[in-house]
């Protein structure tokens, strides 16, 4: 996609920046080493029972995968049982590989990188009407809602 030609290699290695937090406002006790929010299995700050956090500012385990693995489902449904007195709380799993589309949607498509790194292309006039109004607007977001 970025028009150079075609090359062969024994190794890629993705580098997409330096991950810092935006978490500099925050207390250093709710911080690890790195400056990401300290959280347990069920997305709670160690010692702070209704705080939670979620996403890339989590250190939820190393890829920060509550950004993209449902996270936020695991602090809605605890935040929930948490508000309703409830002391059993969902337990977030990172999945133990990443996989999926490392640019998003391109030009030609969708790019899907799985695991044992094959390669499959979705077809741009495919793809978009599938990930944006299927699966983000309806699915993700819960579907958008009009104005009254």
């Amino acid at each position: 996609t970025t028009g150079q030609p075609p090359f062969t290699a024994d190794l890629v290695f993705w580098a997409v920046g330096g991950v810092r937090p935006h978490s500099a406002f925050l207390p250093a006790e709710a911080l690890d080493v790195e400056g990401f929010v300290r959280v347990d299995e069920y997305l709670r700050l160690p010692g702070r029972p209704e705080v939670f956090a979620v996403g890339d500012v989590a250190a939820s385990d190393p890829l920060r995968s509550s950004a993209r693995n449902w996270g936020y489902r695991i602090v809605t449904a605890n935040v929930r049982r948490t508000l309703r007195g409830r002391t059993r709380l969902r337990r977030y799993r990172a999945p133990a590989y990443r996989w999926g589309s490392v640019l998003g949607l391109q030009a030609e498509g969708l790019t899907v990188v799985q695991p044992s790194g094959r390669r499959f292309r979705i077809p741009r006039r495919l793809a978009e009407p599938l990930l944006f109004s299927g699966f983000v607007t309806r699915y993700l977001y819960g579907g958008l809602r009009r104005p009254d």
